[in-house]
């Protein structure tokens, strides 16, 4: 039912040639879309441990499964007159994994770097330390208390609440996240400061 209200919202706005429709119109797409985001979080986080038991893991190029999204999300920071940095690097790096866990896990953390910042840009690097590929991303965002880094991670977590939200969700994104990078033997942390940004890091173990 939500993707057909999407549907015809969408052809209302393109064929209603009817200016004091366009906001109301508008406003059920943004929603609708909403609920849908909320929907589909709720249903894979029910799936996660489905999912990964059922994983085959084979070498999977790490920064290749990124640059396959670089359009889908630039279009997504776009939208925020934001920049989006996700350059063009080699040689290949292999890990062992599941791709489609890992560029859900990339849509999480990136999409919530521009989630959260209103200006600005969002600048994506690769590094190589010692056994391990490193990914950084790096925003210019709003940050978040440091007290509550400890719980960022943790399901239904969200910094503010009730009348005190500017941004709608039910706080599943980056739990989602840190349980596809568990399942590669990989780690996830973050370092912010409120008004200054945020960085994640996500670190996972290289195929020799």
């Amino acid at each position: 039912p939500i993707h057909r209200i999407l549907g015809i919202t969408e052809i209302a706005r393109q064929e209603l040639d009817i200016p004091e429709l366009e906001e109301y119109l508008v406003n059920i797409r943004d929603n609708s879309d909403k609920v849908l985001q909320s929907l589909t979080a709720l249903v894979e986080f029910s799936k996660l441990d489905s999912q990964m038991a059922q994983n085959h893991f084979r070498p999977v190029d790490i920064w290749k499964s990124l640059i396959e999204l670089r359009k889908e999300l630039e279009e997504a920071a776009h939208r925020k007159n934001l920049k989006l940095h996700i350059p063009d690097i080699e040689p290949q790096i292999a890990v062992a994994g599941d791709k489609f866990l890992l560029q859900e896990c990339w849509r999480i953390v990136i999409g919530n770097s521009i989630k959260f910042t209103e200006e600005g840009e969002i600048s994506v690097t690769l590094d190589k330390h010692g056994k391990d590929v490193v990914i950084r991303i790096t925003d210019t965002g709003r940050g978040m208390q440091e007290d509550f880094l400890p719980k960022v991670f943790q399901p239904f977590m969200q910094e503010s609440a009730g009348f005190n939200r500017s941004h709608e969700g039910l706080g599943l994104g980056l739990s989602i996240a840190r349980r596809y990078v568990d399942s590669h033997k990989g780690r996830i942390e973050m370092q912010s400061k409120l008004n200054k940004g945020t960085i994640v890091t996500l670190a996972f173990p290289m195929l020799n």
